[in-house]
């Protein structure tokens, strides 16, 4: 890792997969809510992938 990740990595407590753990902060987070916060980034991740891949075909066929 750089100085440069280093120095950003440590500025965060969390660790990076902070979405799919446990929320101290809400009510009732059990692994049904965990799920679905999963898959809520999931959708998103994907759906911009796919405009990446859409953009990426027009400019291959311009």
């Amino acid at each position: 890792m750089t100085g440069l990740g280093r120095r950003f990595g440590d500025r965060n407590e969390h660790p990076s997969y902070q979405f799919f753990d446990r929320d101290p902060n809400a009510e009732n987070d059990g692994p049904a809510i965990r799920h679905n916060r999963l898959e809520e980034i999931l959708f998103v991740w994907n759906g911009l992938m796919l405009i990446l891949i859409a953009i990426l075909y027009q400019v291959w066929r311009a």
